[in-house]
């Protein structure tokens, strides 16, 4: 079993916080092409699945060969020691940029603080460490 600083690391690694979702910004969306797989493919949004030889492989390659296109980058592009690495996950810069520089630890603190997450009160003792590492510590727009 892990112990509480491990859950949470490896929680943090592919679920965000509440109030640091970047989906539920409305910031960024998750991309798939529905003709690649099989009818009875079961996706499991996993990096594999856009390198070579996976089902989304072109589309993975699209987006590499597209960086900046349409004014979307993607911000989990490499593992830097947070979030995993997600090759499916856009941001449109335009919004992204300036919604994350609006989201300070404070506020973060604020939304945890008023909820009833599991292990809140670690999350709010490492509040500094984990919106260096989970929150801010992306691939940025080109």
């Amino acid at each position: 079993t892990l112990d509480e600083e491990a859950l949470l690391a490896s929680i943090l690694r592919w679920s965000a916080l509440p109030g640091a979702s970047r989906h539920h910004w409305g910031t960024d969306i998750d991309v798939i092409d529905r003709s690649a797989p099989p009818p009875d493919y079961a996706v499991r949004l996993m990096p594999d699945e856009f390198e070579a030889g996976g089902v989304f492989e072109r589309l993975g390659r699209w987006i590499e060969a597209h960086p900046g296109r349409f004014d979307f980058f993607r911000p989990y592009a490499a593992y830097k020691g947070g979030v995993e690495r997600e090759p499916w996950h856009l941001s449109y810069a335009p919004v992204a940029v300036p919604a994350l520089e609006a989201l300070t630890p404070d506020l973060l603190t604020e939304a945890i603080a008023d909820s009833d997450v599991l292990g809140k009160e670690r999350v709010l003792a490492e509040m500094p460490a984990i919106y260096a590492r989970y929150v801010t510590n992306i691939s940025m727009a080109p």
